[in-house]
């Protein structure tokens, strides 16, 4: 089985399950699709900085009209017609007005920029940890284009290293916590190997042969008075 056909199938599943109600196929259809939309918009896009904003248009649409595509082995060619009218608008209302300064234009292309954040708190969104996801990537993606074309860059270096601060912290805090889970399951387990060899031990005490009981149950008898590793 060629892996373009692994890929075709895999697609062909998740838009089912899309449909039949599993919000989380998305995230299949975006992974098995995207190589191919992306591809087919690369080669019809004038303006290549618009990429990544008719891709987030395109998907965004395919999400909202995905229920109503009738035949899941289309799905490459309707999903392409949606990019090459999103790409139709973009180039057509792309445009910066010739008597804009240079540090105005910047402002323009900042503001622009801002304005394809993907708000992710909507409902469609939060059902969805698909289509989430891929919103949360595209959002970091814009937000470091924005950061760049501001010349933002040490403040964008600044963001990163907190980032990466707080990560450091929240590795050390689940260490502790680990440390903490593993002492309890250790006290667990003791408390249960008593629970579990206590009866020995008092019959052992109320036995009159004691040296027979006990060889005959020495090893409970031997973990209560010292209790083993786990």
């Amino acid at each position: 089985m060629s892996d373009k056909f692994t890929v075709e199938k895999k697609l062909i599943e998740a838009i089912r399950k899309f449909q039949d109600g599993d919000e989380t196929a998305f995230q299949a259809v975006y992974d098995n699709s995207i190589r191919y939309i992306n591809y087919s918009i690369r080669m019809s896009l004038k303006d290549a900085d618009l990429l990544d904003d008719i891709l987030q248009e395109t998907y965004l649409e395919v999400y909202k009209n995905l229920k109503s595509l009738r035949e899941p082995e289309a799905f490459k060619k309707w999903a392409v017609v949606i990019a090459h009218n999103k790409i139709r608008i973009s180039e057509r209302d792309r445009y910066t007005p010739k008597s804009v300064r240079p540090h105005q234009q910047d402002i323009l292309k900042r503001t622009a920029v801002q304005k394809t954040l993907i708000d992710t708190s909507t409902d469609k969104f939060q059902n969805s940890p698909g289509l989430k996801y891929w919103a949360d990537i595209q959002n970091l993606k814009t937000a470091a284009a924005a950061y760049a074309e501001a010349g933002n860059l040490t403040d964008l270096k600044a963001k990163i290293c907190e980032k990466s601060n707080e990560a450091d912290n929240m590795r050390s805090e689940l260490n502790a916590v680990g440390r903490e889970l593993k002492e309890l399951k250790e006290i667990r387990h003791y408390l249960l190997q008593y629970k579990e060899t206590a009866p020995y031990r008092q019959r052992y005490n109320n036995a009159k042969d004691k040296e027979a009981y006990a060889m005959k149950h020495d090893e409970p008898l031997t973990l209560f008075d010292c209790p083993e590793t786990s």
